[in-house]
């Protein structure tokens, strides 16, 4: 947990939009900025809006994803 906060640290290099793109079978390799326009081309949208995980990171992608994607479990873990 984060000092101080009831706040839990996941860290993923170089950016979530990374994991995200690793999540739906997308290469991830690359700098944070490059990474963040690659995710707005291929889903559409800024990883951070509702509309864009409800559309591309159903509970069963991301169940079928767990078992490759590092930090994954982590995430899913702390969000049940």
């Amino acid at each position: 947990m984060a000092q101080g906060h009831q706040m839990a640290v996941v860290e993923n290099t170089p950016c979530f939009e990374a994991l995200l793109l690793d999540i739906i079978g997308v290469q991830a390799n690359g700098p944070s900025r490059a990474l963040k326009k690659r995710f707005i081309k291929e889903c559409g949208a800024e990883a951070h809006k509702p509309e864009v995980i409800k559309q591309y990171f159903s509970k069963n992608i991301l169940e079928r994803a767990k078992r490759r994607v590092e930090n994954l479990q982590k995430l899913i873990n702390i969000l049940s």
